[in-house]
């Protein structure tokens, strides 16, 4: 679950900044407009209970490196667009085989390693 050398190297906060990152560039990058539109409601208030479960746990940091990289994402938009027409022209499967494996589910977990 990520990987070890960043757990290694860089804070918590840091980390949470990257996974909240490529989690959004890799959402806008992926889905269908129709599913971006369904889920993005469902995406980004995740995003706030994430960072509010930061703040009530006294995490601060950690909360604004989520807040950044959401920031990060609306500013760099139009590059994520610009890789978005990339990918799609790639792209081999359709949306409901990749929401099997996109999930939230470490945002709520304690992280483990195999």
């Amino acid at each position: 679950m990520h990987s070890i050398t960043t757990k290694k190297y860089s804070t918590p906060a840091r980390n949470a900044y990257l996974l909240e990152r490529n989690l959004l560039m890799t959402f806008f990058k992926i889905f269908s407009p129709i599913t971006i539109i369904i889920y993005v409601p469902y995406v980004l208030g995740f995003r706030i209970l994430a960072i509010a479960k930061e703040v009530l746990q006294l995490k601060f940091e950690k909360a604004w490196s989520r807040i950044k990289a959401v920031l990060w994402i609306a500013v760099k938009f139009n590059l994520i667009m610009e890789k978005r027409s990339q990918v799609q022209r790639l792209r081999k499967v359709q949306d409901p085989f990749i929401l099997k494996v996109f999930s939230e589910k470490y945002i709520f977990r304690r992280p483990f390693l195999i």
